[in-house]
């Protein structure tokens, strides 16, 4: 969305994805308002889009839908826009560290598991995962610094600690 948007002045109306905080979302959904007559390009780029999507992050199934309205609705600004697709952007996302001592097992990771655009507010819910504490805290500041660099508010719920490898454990043993 936010390269569709550094082409053409589009604005967000809805921003939508995920039904829990805990499980990676399997689709999201923007609807976006454009100027008359935008329809041919943005069906284009969201065509060029989804194939980049197939060929390059092996999701044979990803797609994106484009339908025509001439409704007029209440959308973000501009400004508005851009600042919710800049968050988005910067949002980590994904396996931020592998395990040191088991090869191809995340250590410390997070997903985007809701997505929400009410009215003029937007409400994003992730999960972090980290079998090293100072990790799991490293990351909550950075999530912290992040949502306050952008304007928003930021709490924090369900933290748990880890479960610390060790690797010489006598009841493992």
């Amino acid at each position: 969305l936010k390269q569709l948007r550094e082409k053409l002045p589009l604005q967000l109306e809805q921003l939508s994805g995920g039904v829990a905080g805990n499980a990676i979302p399997g689709s999201a959904r923007a609807v976006i308002a454009c100027p008359e007559g935008m329809g041919e390009a943005i069906n284009a780029h969201c065509n060029a889009y989804a194939q980049y999507l197939r060929e390059n992050f092996e999701e044979p199934t990803a797609s994106i839908m484009v339908s025509l309205h001439a409704e007029q609705a209440k959308v973000l600004t501009l400004e508005a826009t851009d600042r919710v697709l800049a968050l988005l952007e910067a949002l980590p996302n994904g396996v931020q560290a592998w395990h040191p001592d088991f090869e191809g097992l995340p250590l410390t990771s997070l997903n985007l598991g809701i997505l929400r655009l009410e009215e003029d507010k937007l409400f994003l819910q992730t999960n972090l995962r980290s079998g090293v504490n100072e990790k799991r805290d490293a990351l909550q500041a950075q999530l912290k610094t992040l949502a306050e660099a952008h304007g928003c508010s930021y709490q924090e719920s369900g933290i748990y600690s880890a479960w610390e490898y060790r690797k010489d454990s006598p009841l493992r043993d």
